[in-house]
Formats: C-alpha cells, sequence, structure tokens
C-alpha cells in the first residue's frame, strides 16, 4: 500500500478546507493511507512515503524541503500563496494532478540544492543561504572565497549564495541575474555592498563556497531558505551543491520561462 502525506499552511483557512476536501475526494480512488499535518516535523515521513501534497504558498514549500529532500519524496505543490513559482498545480486541478501522478502520466523536475555547513551543522537550501547583518543594521566586512581563491571582498549588508530555484527569490530583489532551473550554475549576490566594483556572480554547481564574516565585526545572521538558523561573531559557512534533490510534480505543461513572465504580472 502506498503512503501519502499532506502538509498544510494552517494560516491559510482557504488551503486548510481546499486539503481536507482534497484528501476526502483523492481517498475514494486511491488504495493509499493519508496523513495530515500543519506541522511538517509532526508528519511521519519516510523513505516509503510515495508523495508530499502541499497546500500552501512557496515558503511553505521551502519549510517541507528540509524533510523531503533528503528522503527523496517528491512534492506536489497545490498553490495557495501569492507568488508560487514552486507551486506544481493550481487548486481547481489538484485532484487530476493526483490522478495523473497514481497512472504515472506526469512531468517532474528534480531542483539542484545548496549544501551549507555551518558551526558544525549542515542544512539544505533550496533557494539560498544568506549572511546579512542582521538586527545592529550596520554593513559588516564580509569575504567571499571561491575554490579557496578570494572573490569578494567589501563591506556589505550581506552576501547572497542562491540556486538557480533561489535565482528569482531574495537574489533577484538585490539585482541578481534569473536562472533556469536547469541550468548547472549557483549565483553569489553582493546586498548593498560599498563599492563600484561589485556586481552579482555566477558560478559552477561544482564551485566550493566559503563566506566569511571578520573576526573583529559585530555578530551577524546567518538564514537558510528564510530561516534564521544562527548568529555569530567572525563565523564562516561552506557552500556547495548538495548530493540531494528535490523533485517537483509538474502538471501544467508551461516552461520555465512561460511561467516567469506570468508570475511577475501577477504580482
Amino acid at each position: 500500500m502506498k503512503n501519502y502525506a499532506v502538509y498544510v499552511n494552517s494560516v491559510n483557512t482557504a488551503a486548510e478546507r481546499a486539503a481536507k476536501e482534497f484528501v476526502a475526494a483523492v481517498k475514494k480512488a486511491s488504495s493509499g493511507s493519508f496523513v495530515t499535518d500543519n506541522d511538517i516535523f509532526r508528519l511521519p515521513l519516510t523513505k516509503s512515503t510515495s508523495l508530499l501534497v502541499v497546500f500552501g504558498g512557496d515558503g511553505t514549500v521551502l519549510n517541507a524541503v528540509s524533510r523531503t529532500a533528503p528522503l527523496g519524496i517528491p512534492i506536489l505543490s497545490v498553490n495557495f500563496g501569492t507568488v508560487g513559482f514552486l507551486s506544481g498545480v493550481e487548486p481547481p486541478f489538484a485532484e487530476d494532478a493526483f490522478s495523473r501522478f497514481l497512472s504515472g502520466d506526469f512531468m517532474f523536475e528534480d531542483r539542484a540544492l545548496l549544501e551549507v555547513t555551518l558551526n558544525g551543522e549542515k542544512y539544505n537550501a533550496l533557494n539560498d543561504f544568506v549572511l546579512r547583518c542582521g538586527a545592529n543594521t550596520r554593513p559588516v566586512p564580509v569575504e567571499v572565497l571561491l575554490n579557496g581563491s578570494v572573490l569578494y571582498k567589501y563591506t556589505a549588508d550581506g552576501i547572497i549564495a542562491a540556486t538557480p530555484t533561489g535565482s528569482t527569490a531574495y537574489s533577484l530583489s538585490a539585482g541578481g541575474p534569473v536562472l533556469s532551473p536547469d541550468v548547472p550554475a549557483f549565483v553569489v549576490c553582493p546586498i548593498c555592498a560599498h563599492a563600484l566594483s561589485s556586481r552579482p556572480v555566477v558560478v559552477p554547481q561544482d564551485s566550493l563556497l566559503e563566506i566569511r564574516a571578520a573576526a573583529s565585526a559585530r555578530p551577524v545572521q546567518f538564514a537558510v531558505d528564510g530561516r534564521l538558523v544562527g548568529e555569530f561573531t567572525g563565523a564562516s559557512a561552506l557552500i556547495k551543491k548538495s548530493p540531494h534533490v528535490q523533485r517537483f510534480i509538474m502538471s501544467d505543461g508551461r516552461s520555465f520561462y512561460d511561467k516567469l513572465l506570468r508570475k511577475f504580472k501577477e504580482v
């Protein structure tokens, strides 16, 4: 028997209602078992979980990836967010998309992740890793090394390392380029650097990045996919391509650029 999980953004009442209706409907068409929760860390996900269906926006999806990617669980994202870059289907078509998944009539995309090692802990990021100046708001001296050689050294509000998926998120707002999800590269993008020569750089996906904050500087914040993971003085983070990928079930058949143009017209 197949095992399926449903993760819901509990703040969104429309998403909660749609998730209940979805589970009630698809249970009639599938012999599998379903578990539902609004806390991704309470869901009993294992490598035998066939699919996670997410009802929410991009932030809800990002929360889920920390659990699903290491286990190899694909995601079908039902869009209840503002932008929905990570959505695979709009709400009216969720049941049809699930039925197509059951029959094998679906497309998928595997998205690259960053693996971040910080203070002895490892994190996977679907969108980005960010070093930022934090609550003090003063810019800090930062240094970025690419395969052991200095790439950047300046004072800035922070630095972003983004995947192609994350190139349409914070990095884009900071002036970074848009990368198609299938481009084997990452973006390194400064945040308000106090320098005439600071520009975003696209680096190969097999690069090893090290991002350092000066030991003499005030504490800086480190965030993974928008989640604050620590505040340290003089810390450094190692960033490389993760051994994991996140598979997304796609149902609308539109290209990345079609979705990109449509989403920006909607925002």
